[in-house]
């Protein structure tokens, strides 16, 4: 038989990548190859930090953090508190008030393997917005994947990572801007969401912050 040339070659090489899809695809279709599983939700007991507003700059320096562990996987996430501005006039401030602070996220499994790590922001009003800082954020062992509603006042903030080896974890400072003149009181949760296998099950350990501002007028 001969060697094959030209056209012969692009058609081989399309058979290579085109066979193995389209088996994997018949495997899973009839079940003998199954989906991954849906990961079991584990959701710890929230960490609390409140502060009444203050009406001008304050250097705050204070943290507040949650932990999951157990015999697979060990999580800390923090959320380190650095200040507090009022009318600040540096970016994204423009002369608005918030709170600056750091998202942390530090994991290692001591079995099987991270899949990924989100983190949400759920502001209870319109009144506030979250920006992420990302030319000072840092990443270990971690790639992400999609930055969504930064900057904005509807639906959900979050980031999300690939994780791709143990220990992972990332960085990220935030700006929590408020829009009201000292009126309002602002609550924020931060949910960290880790996914992980300890090769028999996967599962997602959800770690919610949250942070309150309260105005000195109530």
């Amino acid at each position: 038989m001969g060697v094959p040339t030209g056209r012969k070659w692009i058609a081989f090489s399309l058979l290579a990548v085109v066979l193995p899809v389209s088996l994997l695809a018949t495997l899973r279709l009839t079940g003998i190859l199954p989906e991954p599983p849906k990961p079991e939700t584990i959701t710890v007991e929230s960490a609390d930090w409140r502060i009444q507003r203050p009406q001008r700059y304050m250097d705050i320096k204070d943290t507040v953090e949650n932990t999951y562990s157990n015999d697979s996987v060990s999580i800390t996430v923090r959320i380190s508190i650095h200040d507090y501005h009022e009318n600040g006039l540096r970016a994204p401030y423009w002369g608005r008030d918030g709170v600056g602070f750091t998202a942390n996220v530090s994991a290692a499994a001591l079995k099987g393997f991270f899949t990924s790590i989100v983190v949400e922001f759920l502001p209870s009003d319109d009144n506030s917005t979250i920006y992420i800082t990302q030319t000072f954020s840092r990443y270990h062992n971690t790639t992400v994947t999609r930055i969504k509603g930064i900057g904005t006042t509807t639906g959900v903030t979050c980031i999300e990572a690939k994780v791709s080896g143990s220990p992972c974890g990332l960085h990220m400072p935030i700006e929590w801007i408020f829009k009201d003149q000292n009126t309002d009181n602002h609550h924020l949760k931060v949910n960290f969401v880790v996914t992980y296998s300890d090769e028999l099950t996967y599962r997602r350990a959800v770690m919610p912050i949250i942070l309150d501002v309260i105005a000195a007028t109530t």
